[in-house]
């Protein structure tokens, strides 16, 4: 089986699984057409790009690019690190370098009249920003910390299934595999080299508070024990990409 479809198909399994959790455990105030937190600042992994631009390139959607486009030229979050990579500085108890968020957090270029145009295919960045109380206008989001952590869990997972990619914000993602070539390595090759765009790492370790050890335990589990045709979420990430998996 293609490499890049195994990776495909395990990111659908993580997204299933951390919907079904969030569902099942708690009642969030979201709603269509609530967009407070829809901003051009998502980061996300090449592996959740690829994905979305197959969306993208369907017929009609031409303006959608013009609005990426517009998106890249502003001043957007461009981290300098990923997820696995501040959790390895936090393991080694390390003071990891500043990470300053963009001074104007525009809206996203994929929100048309307060809706996403990519609902379905949204990166684990949008999945996990949620609220249990109504955030507008002028209330704070409310996210249970055990379940910041198990989106953080979630994206660091991500990012190790994504391998030879690279983690950046979307916007700079998708127009970077627009481009034919840049494309066809991340499909075809081992490694992704694009400047300005750290490349992803292996999961170090999962940086789980004492108090929060049981619910995200058990989240973790379940994702690792998931069906996935006749083989678990962990043999299935294990001939993917060999790891603590």
């Amino acid at each position: 089986m293609n490499g890049l479809r195994q990776k495909l198909e395990l990111l659908n399994v993580i997204e299933t699984v951390f919907d079904r959790f969030v569902s099942d455990n708690y009642q969030t105030a979201c709603q269509k057409g609530c967009a407070a937190c829809c901003t051009h600042d998502v980061t996300a992994t090449t592996l959740e790009a690829h994905r979305l631009l197959a969306r993208l390139k369907e017929p009609g959607r031409e303006d959608l690019w013009d609005r990426i486009a517009a998106a890249a030229a502003a001043d957007l979050f461009r981290p300098r690190m990923t997820t696995n990579l501040l959790a390895m500085f936090c393991m080694n108890r390390e003071e990891p370098p500043d990470e300053a968020p963009g001074p104007n957090p525009g809206p996203c270029p994929l929100l048309v009249d307060e809706t996403c145009a990519a609902y379905e295919d949204r990166p684990l960045g949008c999945r996990g920003m949620f609220s249990l109380i109504r955030c507008q206008p002028g209330r704070e989001a409310e996210l249970p910390p055990e379940l910041a952590t198990v989106a953080t869990t979630c994206w660091q997972i991500v990012e190790h299934l994504d391998g030879g990619g690279l983690y950046g914000n979307l916007t700079d993602l998708l127009l970077a595999l627009r481009d034919e070539k840049n494309a066809f390595q991340y499909e075809t090759r081992d490694q992704l080299v694009l400047q300005g765009l750290p490349p992803t790492r292996p999961v170090p370790g999962f940086l789980i508070p004492p108090e929060q050890m049981e619910p995200v335990g058990a989240f973790i589990e379940q994702l690792l024990n998931t069906d996935c045709g006749g083989q678990t979420f962990r043999q299935r990430m294990a001939e993917v990409r060999p790891s603590r998996f």
